[in-house]
């Protein structure tokens, strides 16, 4: 039996678990930081973090984990540097799941800055910036000219800070082209801010603006720390696990 700890977060981190479900061989733990829909795979989730990697080091020390999975979002910088430190400090293997980023086709305006705070300051000659960063919410209003308006989408209301010059958008997607095209049009965006964070469920914004011909403004990755193993899709991972262990479907 292979005991491995799944750090989930992503729509591929979910798929994995449940593939990985099939297999008698493996007992799995998946770990989320918020609470997701019962599975209908056979396999136990978790909620909430770990204390740190100190927490996460005794989890790994203490349950006999064989393999630490670190499928996080890509912007998840602390949590894949707290997996590191404790799988070095239990001696647990561990993989990475790298989400491959989006790429740019010929006629795109893309541009990478490493901050929120850069971002800003790059989108001045633009009038009608539309942030989509989650419930990162760009609350700083010293640093919006008088003639900007924000068009902020977030996950909910609770951060919102009441000014002129920012409409909050409530919502959660995934959403479709469709959708993301007309609200760009209605709002008379310009400029798009967003991350980099790779993968189908949010790409549509990003069709989306490329069909509109809207710059787009993205806070570059953060680098990952090293792991055992890199993998740029589940099914590497899962044939990797079959191959090193020997594993059967039931």
């Amino acid at each position: 039996m292979i005991k491995i700890l799944l750090l989930g977060g992503t729509q591929e981190g979910k798929q994995l678990a449940e593939q990985l479900a099939t297999y008698p061989q493996i007992e799995l733990i998946y770990s989320t930081a918020r609470k997701v829909p019962k599975p209908a795979a056979d396999y136990t989730t978790i909620y909430g973090g770990f204390g740190g990697a100190n927490g996460l080091t005794k989890k790994l020390k203490n349950e006999n984990f064989h393999l630490l999975l670190d499928m996080t979002y890509p912007y998840a910088a602390q949590m894949s540097q707290n997996a590191a430190i404790a799988a070095q400090l239990s001696h647990t293997k561990i993989w990475r799941y790298q989400r491959p980023a989006w790429t740019a086709q010929p006629d795109d305006r893309w541009f990478f800055y490493s901050t929120l705070a850069e971002i800003i300051s790059a989108i001045k000659p633009y009038q009608r910036c539309f942030f989509s960063l989650g419930n990162n919410l760009p609350n700083d209003m010293q640093t919006t000219p008088a003639y900007q308006q924000w068009f902020i989408r977030c996950r909910s209301k609770q951060r919102q800070k009441r000014a002129p010059q920012k409409t909050y958008l409530e919502g959660q997607g995934p959403f479709s082209f469709e959708e993301e095209l007309k609200l760009l049009k209605a709002l008379q965006i310009d400029s798009l801010i967003t991350y980099d964070s790779g993968g189908d469920a949010a790409k549509t914004k990003i069709e989306a603006a490329r069909t509109a011909s809207i710059p787009v403004f993205f806070i570059s990755r953060p680098t990952p720390p090293q792991a055992g193993r890199k993998f740029g899709d589940i099914d590497s991972i899962e044939k990797a696990l079959v191959s090193d262990y020997c594993l059967n479907v039931a």
